[in-house]
């Protein structure tokens, strides 16, 4: 009887010290089944997202599975296009990769101070697969968000500095064009840019006056009055930005989330084509050249791989997430 409390003992004071030590061991015997989730998050967050429950290890590829509802969805949506890859590729469950996954999400170091072989190596498979040899740098930033406000700093800062050099003895070139119904994120910057269907996410906070103009998105399908319509709110939208460069904006043409708001190809070339210099990205889809004698001509029906060309100044192309 006494051997059996003093291992009991021994147990309690060992199970104890495994709980101060790592809080996590009582969190994990939370178990929670998948009809109850939503009402479980309801009860210390906003859950306002879909209805469905995800099954990580029942989904596969371009497929969801739906634990609470026990039916495969169709997924048009991959978490913004975060997961390009869909669920469960066979080449990210080896156990090779799964082992080097774990090691650094356990300890997911600050990558921009402490750096690790891992990242050098992500660093360099990444140069030699994706990057373009006139866009020789990168900036990486986890989100879709933050990487439009590291776009926009970095725009800001090559337009302040323009236009300095120009002969500018204040800061000139703060401002940013954008259009009706888009979204870039919900915070900092991104505030002010952000205007979809959704208002009372972005209501109430401090935002900027930047210059705001129509979207000539297209309706579909694209019949011969659409096109009539489409083509007037072009003309009155390219109008809008006319006025408002004379304040030397950026040009932020991403139209995504809630639905992507198509425009028609080589729809913006009309658009002033300096801006001080180089103030405004260049439209979706065209591309552009030096026409001799230096005068930039639209790239409307050619294709892009006869137009590329490294630019003159540094170039940052924004999307949203």
């Amino acid at each position: 009887m006494k051997q059996s409390l003093s291992t009991e003992t021994r147990d309690t004071k060992a199970t104890r010290k495994e709980r101060a030590v790592n809080p996590t061991a009582t969190a994990t015997s939370v178990k929670v089944t998948p009809d109850k989730v939503h009402e479980v998050l309801g009860k210390y967050m906003l859950a306002d997202g879909f209805e469905f429950v995800l099954d990580l290890d029942k989904s596969e590829g371009v497929y969801l599975y739906d634990s609470r509802h026990n039916r495969k969805l169709l997924d048009f949506f991959s978490f913004f296009a975060t997961n390009p890859l869909g669920m469960n590729h066979p080449g990210i469950k080896t156990p090779e990769f799964t082992a080097r996954l774990l090691r650094a999400a356990l300890h997911n170091p600050s990558n921009s101070d402490v750096y690790t072989t891992e990242m050098a190596e992500f660093v360099e498979t990444f140069a030699q697969h994706a990057m373009r040899p006139h866009l020789p740098h990168v900036f990486y930033v986890a989100g879709g968000t933050l990487g439009v406000e590291n776009a926009l700093k970095a725009a800001f800062d090559w337009k302040v500095r323009k236009n300095f050099a120009r002969g500018y003895r204040e800061e000139r070139g703060p401002q940013v064009l954008h259009f009706e119904q888009s979204f870039h994120g919900r915070s900092g910057y991104t505030l002010s840019l952000t205007n979809t269907a959704e208002p009372k996410k972005t209501a109430l906070f401090p935002k900027f006056d930047w210059p705001r103009v129509l979207n000539p998105k297209v309706e579909f399908p694209l019949n011969d009055e659409r096109l009539k319509d489409v083509k007037a709110r072009e003309a009155l939208s390219i109008a809008q930005m006319k006025r408002a460069f004379a304040e030397n904006p950026c040009l932020e043409p991403a139209q995504l989330h809630l639905g992507r708001h198509a425009g028609r190809h080589g729809s913006l070339p009309a658009l002033p084509r300096d801006h001080g210099r180089g103030g405004a990205g260049r439209e979706r889809g065209g591309a552009r050249r030096r026409a001799p004698g230096g005068t930039r001509i639209a790239g409307e029906g050619i294709p892009r791989a006869r137009l590329e060309r490294p630019r003159e100044g540094p170039h940052v192309r924004v999307r949203s997430p």
